[in-house]
Parts: C-alpha cells; sequence; structure tokens
C-alpha cells in the first residue's frame, strides 16, 4: 500500500487511543529498538527538518498543529552533513525573504546569504558559522524563531543521536515511521511541490517501502498529516529580515 495521510481533525484521539494500547507500546519499542533522547510524556505533532528555523512553512505547520489539537515540536537533524545538491538544506544557508507580490504577481524576495555554500560543503549543519559575524547557524535560526513565534519558539528536539545510528534514510525511515506511528503525529507533504521530481522519487523508493513495513510489523499505519505545499512555503516571512541583514549583506531584492 501506497503512503496514506490522516485527517488531522482525527488523528489527536487516534494517537491517544494507541498510547493506550500497552502491547503496541511494547512492539513498537521492541522494533524501533531504542527511542530519541528527550521525548515529551505526552503525544506532540512533529515537523522535522534538519534545522528549526521560521519559513513560511514552519508557519504553516504551526497552523496544522493546532488543528490537530497537539502542541507543535520541531524535530532536528543538525549532526547531519551539509551538502549543496539538498535544496531544504541549502535554503539554511541561503535565504530569502517575502515581501508580498508585484503589479504583474510575480514574488517580492530579498536574498540573504548567511554562510558560503561551498565552504561549508560535506561539514555538518551544526559547525557552519556565518560569514559576517561567525554565529552559529543554527543559533541565527532560532533567533529569526523567536521574531515569528510566540511562545514556541524553542519547542524543539534534536534527533541527531537517535539518527545516525542507521546509515543513510534508506535504513532509518522504516523506524522513523514506527516512531510515527506510536509516539508522535508526522506532520509532512510527500507528494509536492509537484514538478520537484527528487520528492517523488523519495517517496517511491523510501517513504512507501517505509510505510508498509510499519504497517506489516505493527499493524497499524504511520500517523501522518498532510501538509499542502505552496511556493511560498520556501521563503521567510519579513519579521526575520533583521535577523538575516544581521548576519550577511543582502544580495538584492528581485524584480516582480
Amino acid at each position: 500500500m501506497a503512503l496514506q495521510y490522516t485527517d488531522p481533525t482525527q488523528v489527536r484521539e487516534e494517537i491517544l487511543r494507541r498510547q493506550q494500547d500497552a502491547d503496541l507500546l511494547q512492539r513498537a519499542t521492541e522494533f524501533i529498538g531504542n527511542l530519541p533522547k528527550g521525548l515529551p510524556s505526552a503525544p506532540h505533532a512533529y515537523f522535522c527538518r534538519h534545522v528549526a528555523t521560521a519559513r513560511i512553512e514552519d508557519l504553516a505547520f504551526a497552523h496544522m498543529a493546532a488543528q490537530t489539537g497537539l502542541p507543535p515540536l520541531w524535530a532536528t537533524y543538525v549532526d547531519d552533513k551539509m551538502t549543496s545538491r539538498n535544496h531544504t538544506k541549502c535554503d539554511v544557508l541561503r535565504t530569502y525573504v517575502f515581501d508580498g507580490r508585484g503589479r504583474n504577481g510575480g514574488a517580492k524576495l530579498e536574498r540573504f546569504d548567511l554562510a558560503n555554500l561551498q565552504e561549508w560543503d560535506g561539514k555538518v549543519l551544526s559547525a557552519v558559522r556565518t560569514g559576517l559575524s561567525g554565529a552559529s547557524i543554527v543559533d541565527v535560526h532560532m533567533r529569526a524563531r523567536e521574531q515569528v513565534f510566540d511562545g514556541i519558539a524553542h519547542a524543539t528536539l534534536d534527533f541527531s543521536a537517535w539518527l545516525k545510528q542507521w546509515s543513510g534514510s534508506r535504513a532509518y525511515y522504516q523506524y522513523y515511521f514506527a516512531f510515527f506511528s506510536v509516539f508522535g503525529v508526522l506532520v509532512e507533504e510527500f507528494h509536492g511541490p509537484p514538478d520537484d521530481q527528487e520528492v517523488e522519487v523519495f517517496r517511491l523508493v523510501v517513504a512507501d517501502p517505509a510505510f508498509d513495513a510499519v504497517e506489516r510489523v505493527l499493524g497499524v499505519a504511520p500517523l501522518i498529516v498532510r501538509l499542502p505545499w505552496e511556493d511560498e512555503q520556501a521563503w521567510y516571512p519579513p519579521e526575520v529580515r533583521s535577523v538575516f541583514a544581521q548576519e550577511a549583506m543582502p544580495r538584492g531584492r528581485k524584480k516582480s
């Protein structure tokens, strides 16, 4: 069976029901082997990105988490290696602030290069420092979050130590999905953007088989709430401009 999503209005009731199933909890724990450190006692809605930041996508996640009735939590993988082939990682170093649309409908974007992509290629993300002040890229994005989120900016949990025990996503994804069958709810989009072949290949090669494996082993499907993709989600809201401007020279605004 291909990956399926759960209705956000029903997922809270389902995850709470599963957490009352002692046999399912035991089987899931035995299958996963060991759980991430520092887990909250109550189930949360999780958004998983290498670095917790404040893109418009993150705002959309916070809104979706509210719809589920579960508190939001950003899971990170800051000890993964930077690679210029991964656009999500690149977006942490090369940022675009969205300032609306022009008369012709084009996006008005201001670019801030926080660090040199080539210089940090192959280094772990937690080691990346900005080109201007040498600040930690992780800390800079936390400062950006503080400009946007009220009360939840620091709602993060690093999954690095947990995920590093496996050699890549093909190895860990079934355990990752097993986690989101019992211990939390994943908010994610596995079917977009529509022109992103990388996302489609990942779903077919990694996510779909992992989804099937978990359902076969545990007898329940991973709980995934869909976060519909929109182009604006790749950019940052204007509230973060001052933080990025302190760390990088703006490259100018694109014409709309």
